[in-house]
C-alpha cells in the first residue's frame, strides 16, 4: 500500500512537472524523479518519454549523479523509449538523440550530440560546432561513466562497457569497450 501511494505521488509530480515545463511528453506509468532536471533554451524542441520508464530513479553503485536532460538549441529533440531506466545520466542535445526501448543507462554516462566548441577557432568563447544525431537502439546497456559522442549509432542488443568513449557506427549485438571504443565481442540475445 505504501509503495502504491509513493508511486502515485511520483506520477502526480511527473504530470505537474511536465505541465509546468512544457514540451515534455511522458506516457503512462513513466516517472521523472524529483532529483532530475530537464531544461530547454527554446520551446520549439521537446522531450518525449515512452511508457514505464524511470528518469533519474536512484543512485547506482554508490555514485550519485542527478539525471539532466538539456536541449541546447532550437528544435532539439530527445526521444526516450518505453521501459528505459536513466540513472544519473547527463544528456545534452542540439539536434536529435533517440534512446530505444528496454535500455539501461548507468550513472555518470554523458550523451552529447555536439562538441560544444568549434575545433579550429581563434576564440574558444564563441561559436558551436555542427551537431550530429545519436541513435541508441533497443535493449542497449551503457555502463557507468561512459561517454557517447555525436554521430554515434549503437545497434539493438548491444552493451557498452564502463568508462568507454563511444563514437561511430556499431551494429546490433555488439559488445563495445575502450577509449576509443571498439567492438570486443558479440552478445547473444535470448
Amino acid at each position: 500500500m505504501i509503495l502504491a501511494i509513493y508511486k502515485f505521488i511520483l506520477r502526480l509530480y511527473t504530470i505537474i512537472y511536465c505541465k509546468l515545463k512544457g514540451h515534455i511528453t511522458v506516457s503512462s506509468r513513466s516517472i521523472i524523479y524529483p532529483t532530475s532536471r530537464i531544461s530547454m533554451k527554446d520551446k520549439t524542441g521537446g522531450v518525449s518519454v515512452g511508457s514505464n520508464s524511470n528518469i533519474g530513479r536512484r543512485t547506482v553503485l554508490g555514485h550519485y549523479y542527478p539525471t539532466k536532460i538539456r536541449l541546447e538549441a532550437k528544435d532539439a529533440k530527445v526521444i526516450i523509449g518505453s521501459n528505459v531506466n536513466l540513472n544519473g545520466v547527463n544528456i545534452s542535445c542540439c539536434k536529435f538523440i533517440s534512446i530505444g526501448n528496454n535500455c539501461r543507462i548507468a550513472s555518470g554516462v554523458v550523451i552529447l550530440d555536439y562538441n560544444g566548441h568549434i575545433v579550429n577557432s581563434s576564440d574558444r568563447t564563441v561559436g558551436r560546432d555542427c551537431p550530429k544525431c545519436i541513435i541508441i537502439g533497443n535493449n542497449v546497456w551503457i555502463g557507468i561513466n561512459s561517454i557517447i559522442l555525436k554521430g554515434t549509432s549503437i545497434g539493438d542488443n548491444s552493451v557498452v562497457g564502463a568508462g568507454s568513449i563511444v563514437k561511430g557506427q556499431y551494429p546490433p549485438n555488439s559488445i563495445i569497450c575502450g577509449n576509443p571504443a571498439k567492438i570486443v565481442g558479440v552478445t547473444k540475445a535470448n
